[in-house]
Protein backbone atom coordinates (compact mmCIF):
# COMPACT_ATOMS: atom_id res chain seq x y z
CA UNK A 1 0.00 0.00 0.00
CA UNK A 2 1.29 3.45 -0.91
CA UNK A 3 2.44 5.71 1.90
CA UNK A 4 0.95 9.10 2.64
CA UNK A 5 3.56 11.03 0.58
CA UNK A 6 3.24 8.59 -2.33
CA UNK A 7 -0.55 9.00 -2.35
CA UNK A 8 -0.11 12.75 -2.51
CA UNK A 9 2.22 12.38 -5.50
CA UNK A 10 -0.33 10.15 -7.24
CA UNK A 11 -3.06 12.72 -6.66
CA UNK A 12 -0.88 15.48 -8.17
CA UNK A 13 -0.16 13.34 -11.25
CA UNK A 14 -3.87 12.56 -11.56
CA UNK A 15 -4.76 16.26 -11.37
CA UNK A 16 -2.21 17.05 -14.09
CA UNK A 17 -3.45 14.36 -16.47
CA UNK A 18 -7.03 15.52 -15.98
CA UNK A 19 -6.04 19.02 -17.07
CA UNK A 20 -6.92 18.79 -20.77
CA UNK A 21 -5.74 22.35 -21.42
CA UNK A 22 -2.10 21.36 -21.08
CA UNK A 23 0.27 18.57 -22.15
CA UNK A 24 2.55 17.15 -19.43
CA UNK A 25 5.94 15.68 -20.28
CA UNK A 26 7.94 13.67 -17.76
CA UNK A 27 9.78 16.79 -16.65
CA UNK A 28 6.55 18.82 -16.44
CA UNK A 29 5.10 16.20 -14.09
CA UNK A 30 8.25 16.21 -11.93
CA UNK A 31 8.17 20.01 -11.65
CA UNK A 32 4.46 19.98 -10.84
CA UNK A 33 4.94 17.43 -8.07
CA UNK A 34 7.89 19.32 -6.56
CA UNK A 35 6.05 22.65 -6.72
CA UNK A 36 2.93 21.23 -5.07
CA UNK A 37 4.89 19.49 -2.28
CA UNK A 38 6.79 22.71 -1.65
CA UNK A 39 3.51 24.65 -1.65
CA UNK A 40 2.06 22.52 1.15
CA UNK A 41 5.28 22.81 3.18
CA UNK A 42 6.65 19.27 2.86
CA UNK A 43 10.43 18.90 3.11
CA UNK A 44 13.02 16.12 3.27
CA UNK A 45 14.89 14.98 6.40
CA UNK A 46 17.29 17.93 6.05
CA UNK A 47 14.37 20.39 5.89
CA UNK A 48 15.15 21.08 2.21
CA UNK A 49 12.57 21.03 -0.60
CA UNK A 50 11.75 17.52 -1.81
CA UNK A 51 13.26 16.59 -5.19
CA UNK A 52 11.54 14.00 -7.37
CA UNK A 53 13.69 11.70 -9.51
CA UNK A 54 12.71 10.17 -12.83
CA UNK A 55 12.81 6.78 -11.11
CA UNK A 56 10.26 7.93 -8.52
CA UNK A 57 7.98 9.30 -11.23
CA UNK A 58 8.20 6.04 -13.20
CA UNK A 59 7.29 4.05 -10.08
CA UNK A 60 4.32 6.35 -9.42
CA UNK A 61 3.11 6.02 -13.01
CA UNK A 62 3.37 2.22 -12.79
CA UNK A 63 1.54 2.25 -9.45
CA UNK A 64 -1.30 4.25 -10.95
CA UNK A 65 -1.51 1.81 -13.85
CA UNK A 66 -1.22 -1.43 -11.87
CA UNK A 67 -2.92 -0.64 -8.54
CA UNK A 68 -5.59 1.81 -9.72
CA UNK A 69 -6.01 0.72 -13.36
CA UNK A 70 -5.29 4.25 -14.54
CA UNK A 71 -5.41 4.35 -18.40
CA UNK A 72 -2.11 6.24 -18.78
CA UNK A 73 -0.46 6.38 -22.18
CA UNK A 74 2.50 8.23 -23.69
CA UNK A 75 2.35 10.08 -26.97
CA UNK A 76 4.70 7.98 -29.20
CA UNK A 77 6.28 10.83 -31.17
CA UNK A 78 9.87 11.51 -29.97
CA UNK A 79 9.57 15.28 -30.12
CA UNK A 80 6.27 15.40 -28.30
CA UNK A 81 6.32 12.69 -25.62
CA UNK A 82 3.63 13.65 -23.12
CA UNK A 83 1.45 11.59 -20.77
CA UNK A 84 -2.35 11.45 -21.07
CA UNK A 85 -5.41 9.43 -20.08
CA UNK A 86 -6.87 7.35 -22.90
CA UNK A 87 -10.30 7.42 -21.25
CA UNK A 88 -12.06 9.18 -18.39
CA UNK A 89 -10.36 8.49 -15.08
CA UNK A 90 -10.14 10.23 -11.72
CA UNK A 91 -8.64 9.00 -8.46
CA UNK A 92 -11.50 10.67 -6.59
CA UNK A 93 -13.92 8.43 -8.43
CA UNK A 94 -12.38 5.13 -7.35
CA UNK A 95 -14.83 2.93 -5.49
CA UNK A 96 -14.35 -0.25 -3.51
CA UNK A 97 -16.07 -3.61 -3.84
CA UNK A 98 -18.19 -5.06 -1.02
CA UNK A 99 -15.37 -7.06 0.57
CA UNK A 100 -13.08 -4.01 0.53
CA UNK A 101 -15.82 -1.86 2.06
CA UNK A 102 -16.20 -4.31 4.93
CA UNK A 103 -12.46 -4.17 5.49
CA UNK A 104 -12.61 -0.37 5.50
CA UNK A 105 -15.52 -0.39 7.96
CA UNK A 106 -13.45 -2.45 10.42
CA UNK A 107 -10.55 -0.07 9.79
CA UNK A 108 -12.72 2.91 10.74
CA UNK A 109 -13.60 1.22 14.03
CA UNK A 110 -9.95 0.53 14.78
CA UNK A 111 -9.09 4.16 14.06
CA UNK A 112 -11.01 5.06 17.22
CA UNK A 113 -7.91 3.98 19.13
CA UNK A 114 -6.10 6.94 17.56
CA UNK A 115 -8.96 9.41 17.69
CA UNK A 116 -8.08 13.13 17.72
CA UNK A 117 -4.79 12.54 15.89
CA UNK A 118 -4.18 14.01 12.45
CA UNK A 119 -3.22 10.58 11.10
CA UNK A 120 -6.54 9.07 12.13
CA UNK A 121 -8.50 12.03 10.78
CA UNK A 122 -6.71 11.86 7.41
CA UNK A 123 -7.21 8.13 6.87
CA UNK A 124 -10.73 8.20 8.30
CA UNK A 125 -11.70 10.79 5.69
CA UNK A 126 -10.33 8.59 2.88
CA UNK A 127 -11.99 5.43 4.19
CA UNK A 128 -15.35 7.15 4.68
CA UNK A 129 -15.29 8.40 1.09
CA UNK A 130 -14.61 4.90 -0.20
CA UNK A 131 -17.25 3.29 1.98
CA UNK A 132 -19.93 5.88 1.27
CA UNK A 133 -19.59 5.24 -2.48
CA UNK A 134 -21.59 2.06 -1.86
CA UNK A 135 -25.37 2.35 -2.19
CA UNK A 136 -25.87 -0.24 0.54
CA UNK A 137 -23.69 1.54 3.09
CA UNK A 138 -25.66 2.13 6.29
CA UNK A 139 -24.12 4.71 8.63
CA UNK A 140 -26.73 3.97 11.33
CA UNK A 141 -25.60 0.40 11.93
CA UNK A 142 -22.78 -0.25 14.36
CA UNK A 143 -21.12 -3.54 13.40
CA UNK A 144 -17.81 -3.32 15.28
CA UNK A 145 -17.39 -1.58 18.62
CA UNK A 146 -13.97 -0.91 20.12
CA UNK A 147 -13.55 -0.22 23.83
CA UNK A 148 -12.88 3.49 24.18
CA UNK A 149 -11.52 5.29 27.27
CA UNK A 150 -13.80 7.81 28.98
CA UNK A 151 -11.06 10.10 30.28
CA UNK A 152 -8.44 12.32 28.67
CA UNK A 153 -5.77 10.28 26.90
CA UNK A 154 -3.49 13.15 25.95
CA UNK A 155 -3.94 12.24 22.29
CA UNK A 156 -3.35 15.87 21.31
CA UNK A 157 0.38 15.11 21.75
CA UNK A 158 0.37 11.97 19.58
CA UNK A 159 1.15 13.63 16.23
CA UNK A 160 4.05 15.72 17.52
CA UNK A 161 5.62 12.76 19.32
CA UNK A 162 5.16 10.49 16.30
CA UNK A 163 6.83 13.02 13.99
CA UNK A 164 9.72 13.50 16.44
CA UNK A 165 10.31 9.74 16.57
CA UNK A 166 10.35 9.46 12.78
CA UNK A 167 12.67 12.44 12.35
CA UNK A 168 14.94 11.73 15.37
CA UNK A 169 14.09 15.05 17.02
CA UNK A 170 14.19 15.76 20.76
CA UNK A 171 11.31 17.17 22.78
CA UNK A 172 10.89 19.36 25.84
CA UNK A 173 7.95 18.14 27.90
CA UNK A 174 6.11 19.43 30.95
CA UNK A 175 5.02 16.37 32.90
CA UNK A 176 3.07 15.57 36.06
CA UNK A 177 3.46 12.02 37.35
CA UNK A 178 0.79 10.30 39.42
CA UNK A 179 3.24 9.97 42.31
CA UNK A 180 4.53 13.58 42.26
CA UNK A 181 1.75 15.34 44.22
CA UNK A 182 0.76 17.20 41.05
CA UNK A 183 4.17 18.85 40.84
CA UNK A 184 4.88 19.70 37.21
CA UNK A 185 8.41 19.01 35.99
CA UNK A 186 10.17 19.79 32.72
CA UNK A 187 12.30 17.23 30.88
CA UNK A 188 14.18 16.99 27.61
CA UNK A 189 13.83 13.57 26.03
CA UNK A 190 14.71 11.57 22.94
CA UNK A 191 11.45 9.77 22.04
CA UNK A 192 11.79 6.16 20.84
CA UNK A 193 8.26 4.82 20.43
CA UNK A 194 4.57 5.16 21.25
CA UNK A 195 3.04 2.22 23.12
CA UNK A 196 -0.58 1.50 24.01
CA UNK A 197 -1.68 -0.54 27.02
CA UNK A 198 -5.24 -0.84 28.37
CA UNK A 199 -6.51 2.22 26.48
CA UNK A 200 -3.64 4.43 27.63
CA UNK A 201 -0.84 5.70 25.40
CA UNK A 202 2.74 6.11 26.53
CA UNK A 203 5.85 7.68 25.08
CA UNK A 204 8.95 5.54 25.59
CA UNK A 205 11.93 7.88 25.71
CA UNK A 206 15.44 8.51 27.03
CA UNK A 207 15.65 11.27 29.63
CA UNK A 208 18.60 13.53 28.82
CA UNK A 209 19.29 14.37 32.47
CA UNK A 210 20.15 10.77 33.26
CA UNK A 211 23.86 9.96 33.19
CA UNK A 212 23.00 6.32 32.64
CA UNK A 213 21.22 4.85 29.62
CA UNK A 214 17.88 4.48 31.44
CA UNK A 215 14.67 4.59 29.42
CA UNK A 216 11.48 5.99 30.91
CA UNK A 217 7.78 5.78 30.07
CA UNK A 218 5.59 8.89 30.03
CA UNK A 219 1.79 8.65 29.98
CA UNK A 220 0.41 10.97 27.30
CA UNK A 221 -2.47 11.89 29.63
CA UNK A 222 0.05 13.30 32.13
CA UNK A 223 1.89 15.50 29.63
CA UNK A 224 0.92 19.17 30.07
CA UNK A 225 2.89 20.66 27.20
CA UNK A 226 5.38 19.70 24.48
CA UNK A 227 7.74 21.90 22.49
CA UNK A 228 10.61 21.09 20.15
CA UNK A 229 14.09 20.93 21.65
CA UNK A 230 17.36 21.80 19.92
CA UNK A 231 19.36 19.21 21.86
CA UNK A 232 20.92 16.38 19.86
CA UNK A 233 19.00 13.10 19.70
CA UNK A 234 20.43 10.39 21.99
CA UNK A 235 20.27 6.74 21.03
CA UNK A 236 19.92 3.86 23.50
CA UNK A 237 23.32 2.22 23.95
CA UNK A 238 24.45 4.24 20.91
CA UNK A 239 22.16 2.33 18.55
CA UNK A 240 18.50 2.45 17.45
CA UNK A 241 15.98 1.46 20.12
CA UNK A 242 14.95 -2.21 20.01
CA UNK A 243 11.42 -2.32 21.41
CA UNK A 244 11.09 -6.12 21.23
CA UNK A 245 14.25 -6.65 23.26
CA UNK A 246 13.47 -3.88 25.76
CA UNK A 247 9.95 -5.14 26.53
CA UNK A 248 10.77 -8.84 26.11
CA UNK A 249 9.89 -9.68 29.73
CA UNK A 250 7.28 -6.98 30.32
CA UNK A 251 3.58 -7.25 31.01
CA UNK A 252 2.16 -3.88 30.11
CA UNK A 253 4.33 -0.79 29.93
CA UNK A 254 6.67 -1.28 32.89
CA UNK A 255 10.29 -2.24 32.56
CA UNK A 256 12.50 -1.60 35.60
CA UNK A 257 15.99 -0.81 34.38
CA UNK A 258 17.65 -2.35 37.43
CA UNK A 259 15.45 -5.37 38.28
CA UNK A 260 15.80 -8.86 36.81
CA UNK A 261 12.67 -10.65 35.52
CA UNK A 262 10.92 -13.19 37.74
CA UNK A 263 10.64 -16.89 36.93
CA UNK A 264 6.98 -16.97 37.91
CA UNK A 265 4.96 -20.15 38.40
CA UNK A 266 1.18 -19.82 38.58
CA UNK A 267 -1.54 -22.40 39.19
CA UNK A 268 -5.06 -21.77 37.85
CA UNK A 269 -8.30 -23.46 38.85
CA UNK A 270 -10.54 -25.37 36.47
CA UNK A 271 -12.73 -22.48 35.33
CA UNK A 272 -9.75 -20.38 34.21
CA UNK A 273 -7.94 -23.07 32.18
CA UNK A 274 -9.52 -22.22 28.79
CA UNK A 275 -8.96 -18.48 29.29
CA UNK A 276 -5.25 -18.85 30.05
CA UNK A 277 -4.72 -21.31 27.19
CA UNK A 278 -6.61 -19.26 24.60
CA UNK A 279 -5.08 -15.94 25.66
CA UNK A 280 -1.60 -16.55 27.16
CA UNK A 281 -0.40 -14.14 29.82
CA UNK A 282 2.93 -13.66 28.08
CA UNK A 283 4.85 -14.96 25.06
CA UNK A 284 7.17 -16.85 27.48
CA UNK A 285 4.25 -18.87 28.86
CA UNK A 286 4.93 -22.60 29.18
CA UNK A 287 2.69 -25.36 30.53
CA UNK A 288 4.24 -27.18 33.49
CA UNK A 289 1.26 -29.36 34.35
CA UNK A 290 -2.33 -29.68 33.21
CA UNK A 291 -5.12 -31.78 34.67
CA UNK A 292 -8.91 -31.54 34.31
CA UNK A 293 -8.97 -29.54 37.55
CA UNK A 294 -5.98 -27.18 37.24
CA UNK A 295 -3.31 -25.64 35.01
CA UNK A 296 0.20 -24.75 36.12
CA UNK A 297 2.28 -22.46 33.92
CA UNK A 298 5.56 -20.58 34.02
CA UNK A 299 6.31 -17.11 32.66
CA UNK A 300 9.42 -14.94 32.79
CA UNK A 301 8.34 -11.35 33.49
CA UNK A 302 9.40 -8.23 35.37
CA UNK A 303 7.68 -7.49 38.67
CA UNK A 304 5.34 -4.56 38.05
CA UNK A 305 2.08 -2.89 38.98
CA UNK A 306 0.54 -4.36 35.82
CA UNK A 307 1.59 -7.89 36.85
CA UNK A 308 0.13 -7.39 40.34
CA UNK A 309 -3.17 -6.16 38.90
CA UNK A 310 -3.36 -9.12 36.53
CA UNK A 311 -2.69 -11.69 39.26
CA UNK A 312 -5.16 -10.09 41.68
CA UNK A 313 -7.84 -9.79 38.97
CA UNK A 314 -8.14 -13.59 38.96
CA UNK A 315 -8.99 -13.62 42.68
CA UNK A 316 -9.11 -17.15 44.07
CA UNK A 317 -8.77 -18.51 40.56
CA UNK A 318 -4.95 -18.34 40.61
CA UNK A 319 -2.25 -19.23 43.11
CA UNK A 320 1.32 -17.93 43.00
CA UNK A 321 3.58 -20.94 43.51
CA UNK A 322 7.01 -19.36 42.96
CA UNK A 323 9.04 -17.32 43.68
CA UNK A 324 8.35 -17.21 47.40
CA UNK A 325 9.17 -13.51 47.74
CA UNK A 326 6.57 -12.53 45.15
CA UNK A 327 4.04 -14.92 46.69
CA UNK A 328 4.52 -13.14 50.03
CA UNK A 329 4.02 -9.78 48.31
CA UNK A 330 0.67 -10.86 46.82
CA UNK A 331 -0.34 -12.35 50.18
CA UNK A 332 0.36 -9.03 51.94
CA UNK A 333 -1.86 -7.21 49.43
CA UNK A 334 -4.65 -9.75 49.99
CA UNK A 335 -4.32 -9.31 53.78
CA UNK A 336 -4.63 -5.54 53.39
CA UNK A 337 -7.75 -6.06 51.26
CA UNK A 338 -9.17 -8.38 53.90
CA UNK A 339 -8.77 -5.65 56.54
CA UNK A 340 -10.85 -3.29 54.44
CA UNK A 341 -13.76 -5.70 54.11
CA UNK A 342 -13.81 -6.96 57.72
Amino acid sequence: MAGKLALLRLKIIDDCLNNTLRKYTKYDLIRSIEDKLNEVGLTNADKDPIEISESTLNKDINLLRNAYNAPIAINPYPNDRYYYYTSNFNLNGISANSDEKRTFEVGLSLLSLLKNTNYAKSYKSVLEKLISSSNDYNTDREIVQIESPLGNLGMEWFDMIYDAIIEYNTLKINYTGYDSNNVQKQFIVSPYMLKEYHNRWYMVAKLHEEKTDFINRYGLDRIKNITASKEKFKFHNHEPFNASAFFEHSIGITRDNEVAPLDLILKFNKINIPYVLSEPWHHSQKIINQTPESLTISIKVYPSHELNMKVLSYGAGVEVIKPLQYKKHILSVIEDMNKIYK
